[in-house]
């Protein structure tokens, strides 16, 4: 039986954020105020603050 090795690769936190909001944004969670970078700002819906804090326990 051959060693099963996974190698381990690490990860940029920043690019998982910026992914998590951009889904919440598609979700209708964040309004998107700017077009995405330097100095772009989003805000929180309604929906958002209540899907946020049932599915992820994240109080906005």
């Amino acid at each position: 039986m051959e060693d099963e090795k996974t190698e381990r690769k690490a990860i940029n936190p920043y690019w998982v954020g910026g992914m998590f909001i951009a889904y919440c944004v598609r979700q209708g969670w964040l309004d998107q105020l700017g077009s995405g970078g330097k100095g772009t700002r989003w805000f929180p819906t309604e929906k958002g603050r209540k899907e946020m804090k049932e599915k992820f326990g994240i109080e906005l």
